[in-house]
């Protein structure tokens, strides 16, 4: 079972489904995935409108700052309390989360598409720190990654 919260979702999670999709994944993972694409699709969309809705209910246009809004402060804390709960709207996929050895990637994936994923894989992802820069971007191997299935190659500690 898959479970997403809103806040997990927006158009860069389309986009990692997609590149995942072009890789030379399993017919079962790739299914799977074109499988819960269109739903996300509409989610996301859905969630984008009801956003905007909350916007122009409790916000104006800020003429200082064009394409930003100011809330106005009186309505501030029922404009959080709009975004919390959209944002923590939950969705279940009847899908068995994608474990490492099932991807079998020969490919590299990028960083910032397993991370606007990490909700459908069944491993942890490394944490990453960078110094960053201008048109900065990583690759990582699936291999990687940690799955966080015991394994009898990697020695346990004894307690």
């Amino acid at each position: 079972m898959i479970t997403i919260l809103n806040s997990e979702l927006n158009d860069d999670v389309i986009k990692s489904i997609n590149e995942l999709l072009d890789k030379d994944i399993s017919p079962k993972i790739a299914f799977d995935l074109l499988r819960i694409t269109s739903t996300l699709q509409q989610i996301v969309e859905d969630k984008n409108n009801i956003y905007n809705r909350i916007l122009k209910k409790h916000a104006t246009a800020d003429p200082e700052n064009p394409g930003s809004f100011r809330v106005k402060e009186e309505l501030v804390s029922v404009f959080q309390k709009d975004l919390h709960d959209l944002d923590n709207i939950k969705h279940e996929f009847d899908l068995d989360k994608i474990k490492s050895e099932e991807l079998k990637l020969e490919d590299k994936i990028k960083v910032k598409d397993l991370y606007n994923l990490k909700f459908i894989f069944d491993f942890e992802l490394p944490k990453v720190t960078t110094t960053g820069g201008e048109n900065f971007e990583e690759n990582y191997s699936i291999s990687d990654v940690v799955s966080t299935e015991p394994s009898e190659e990697l020695p346990t500690e004894e307690k």
